[in-house]
């Protein structure tokens, strides 16, 4: 689903990066608009996307809409506006990775 038309809230950080614990890999996303009333967020290198979804909170998922990672330590109904800085974990096929959330508002 792409992004909505909208106003994106000044508050929002133009970039997010996920770092990959076991081998310091980052993967920066762009800020990309607005989709379900919230900011969404593109990866930088491929087509995934970061953004709300009201059965499971914020996520990561393809553009055929698999969710691949998500929050750990946070539960949807926890979730605020942002995706929650921290712990989360992903799923692709057997292999599965844990990655620290930061919100980088210098963009």
């Amino acid at each position: 689903m792409p992004p909505d038309a909208g106003a994106v809230p000044a508050e929002t950080p133009l970039s997010l990066a996920f770092h990959r614990c076991i081998d310091g890999l980052v993967y920066g996303y762009a800020l990309a608009g607005i989709r379900q009333g919230r900011p969404c967020w593109r990866r930088t290198d491929r087509p995934l996307i970061l953004s709300w979804t009201e059965q499971a909170g914020w996520v990561v998922s393809d553009e055929a809409g698999t969710i691949l990672s998500r929050p750990w330590d946070v539960e949807k109904a926890a979730q605020g506006a942002l995706p929650p800085e921290g712990i989360w974990v992903s799923r692709k096929g057997d292999k599965s990775y844990v990655y620290v959330l930061h919100h980088d508002p210098a963009g």
